[in-house]
């Protein structure tokens, strides 16, 4: 049987190709760790109140956590979308406005593309609409009070669940107290939103000169 030798760039590339999975092996073992140790403190956080009462609160105050940072993170993705969109376009818009290319005559598809020089102002009206949302939409603003609003309710959360002042007393006082600073909490933010909105639409509305 004839055993052919592996080219040398060959074998190169199945040790890198190797190095690569077992990279990815070792970040995917590791994040799968973390998750783990994430999951058994916060279960072994929870176990501290373990009445009834208690535990329904935590996954009321859990359940606004997520719904917080589920917010966040699409208002964050909406904005860093839209600033990106309106900076290139920008950028691309300038440089096809001072950029010209020459068309030879001789080509059969010349007078089709002079015609096409209206396309120069796609990329001003892509970055015009992206800056018109940004301005019409407040989402960084959003995504800096869903933030402020859920790290606010975690930190109240380890203060429950660690009987830290106020919630060192009975347990049902504790979770009492609990459960409406939560609502406050959430009633604050709602507030925050609504006198922002209030606020934009007065920016928004024209003045008339008596």
């Amino acid at each position: 049987m004839l055993t052919l030798p592996i080219p040398y760039c060959w074998h190169n590339q199945m040790l890198f190709t190797s190095d690569i999975e077992m990279n990815q092996a070792t970040a995917l073992n590791q994040e799968m760790l973390n998750h783990r140790a994430y999951a058994k403190a916060n279960s072994l956080m929870n176990s501290l109140r373990d009445s009834p009462l208690a535990q329904e609160a935590i996954s009321f105050c859990d359940k606004e956590i997520n719904e917080y940072n589920e917010w966040y993170e699409l208002n964050e993705k909406r904005w860093m979308l839209l600033q990106t969109v309106a900076i290139v376009a920008g950028v691309i818009a300038t440089l096809a406005g001072v950029i010209s290319f020459p068309i030879p005559k001789d080509w059969t598809t010349a007078p089709l593309l002079e015609s096409l020089s209206w396309v120069r102002g796609i990329p001003a009206a892509i970055g015009t609409i992206a800056t018109g949302l940004l301005g019409s939409f407040s989402y960084r603003e959003d995504a800096v009070r869903h933030e402020l609003t859920k790290e606010t309710l975690r930190q109240e959360k380890i203060r429950f669940i660690t009987r830290s002042s106020p919630y060192n007393k009975h347990d049902d006082i504790d979770t009492s107290t609990f459960v409406n600073k939560i609502c406050t909490i959430v009633d604050s933010e709602a507030r925050a939103w609504d006198k922002q909105v209030l606020s934009t639409s007065k920016n928004d509305r024209p003045h008339i000169a008596s």
